[in-house]
């Protein structure tokens, strides 16, 4: 994963974006046309990171996204030379790239824990977790178990999607500790709909939060144009008080080639990287533990 496409599915680039959105506007205002061309430029990047970074959001973001593009880009061509105009449409963008900065911020805030809880992790994940039967790796679930002394409870396996793991939970009973869950990637990658994944993702999430135990997820790295997976993933995180693990996480763990062994599964060296990630956000569910 190169440093461009790490900038777009971790999901930098939509800070960047309305960064550069927000200077373009400045700039148009400017009296200068040297600035106002390169403030043009600048806008039109702006809008090509947000759009491609794929960040999640619901129907009505967007579309207001969309009608402040379009508006920039009547601003920019028509009436520029419009100073009420323009004054009142800088405070709407600032503004509403404000609250849509301050929304993306709050899924990047590390998960936090009010309750101990036994010092056990329960996994449910596919082959980023289990590998893929490279004899020499230890994976970061055996690294953690080790290495801080918790029980790891691994279900994680190859090819493993949100149905796959749904079907299989009738047939798993669930020991009391935190339960983290790494699914998707197959659901994204394959041929899993959007439909489908939010109904697999609703029931799952449903039968795991059922007893009370404490609940995280990876968020996933979705490519550009994938918005909708990221939106449903957020949207049911919230409903059954899931927290996610930023993406930004796992994403910067893919973005170094020495991590994987074929740009997604992950080398010994991954796997310790991993296991370190992993262990920063959940180790403060047992510190708390007497």
């Amino acid at each position: 994963m190169n440093r461009f496409v790490f900038h777009l599915v971790s999901g930098d680039a939509f800070l960047t974006g309305n960064a550069m959105f927000v200077v373009s506007l400045l700039g148009l205002a400017s009296g200068r046309m040297v600035v106002q061309r390169l403030a043009g430029l600048c806008g039109i990047f702006g809008l090509l990171l947000m759009i491609m970074t794929a960040v999640p959001g619901n129907g009505l973001y967007y579309f207001a996204g969309a009608g402040l593009g379009i508006s920039w880009m009547i601003w920019r061509f028509h009436f520029r030379s419009n100073r009420r105009f323009g004054t009142i449409f800088i405070v709407v963008v600032i503004a509403f790239v404000s609250i849509s900065l301050a929304n993306e911020l709050s899924w990047r805030r590390q998960p936090h824990f009010e309750e101990p809880s036994p010092r056990t992790l329960v996994i449910f994940a596919d082959s980023l977790t289990a590998g893929i039967g490279e004899n020499e790796a230890t994976t970061w679930p055996n690294l953690l178990s080790r290495e801080h002394g918790i029980r790891v409870v691994d279900h994680s396996r190859m090819g493993a999607t949100v149905g796959s793991e749904l079907k299989r939970l009738n047939e798993l009973a669930l020991v009391e500790g935190v339960i983290l869950i790494e699914l998707g990637g197959n659901d994204v990658l394959g041929s899993t709909t959007v439909s489908d994944f939010e109904n697999e993702l609703n029931q799952f999430l449903s039968q795991v939060t059922a007893s009370g135990q404490s609940v995280i997820m990876f968020e996933l790295p979705v490519p550009p144009l994938f918005n909708r997976f990221g939106s449903v993933q957020r949207r049911l995180a919230k409903r059954y008080s899931v927290q996610l693990i930023p993406k930004r996480e796992l994403a910067k763990i893919l973005a170094s080639p020495e991590n994987t062994l074929d740009t997604i599964h992950l080398s010994q060296l991954g796997h310790e990287q991993m296991a370190r990630s992993v262990w920063d956000q959940i180790s403060n569910a047992f510190e708390l533990v007497p």
